[in-house]
């Protein structure tokens, strides 16, 4: 839509920093994300955080997923 042309796919849509999405940053890398890392996760309540407009459209960073674990 019209709506997602505004979103920066490599902004983090909690903090709005550098969210270092491999896939964003390079789609044709065949690396793993920071993500994917098993100790990484995001629970409902970090997700539910993020704006309703943004959920699903930009990926949240590392600093902001790891600071919801305190």
């Amino acid at each position: 839509t019209k709506s997602d042309l505004n979103i920066n796919q490599q902004r983090c849509p909690l903090c709005g920093e550098h969210n270092h999405c491999a896939k964003v940053d390079d789609p044709t890398a065949c690396t793993d994300c920071w993500c994917q890392a098993a100790d990484v996760s995001f629970p409902n309540e970090l997700i539910e955080q993020v704006p309703t407009q943004l959920r699903n459209k930009a990926c949240i960073c590392q600093k902001c997923a790891n600071d919801f674990k305190v």
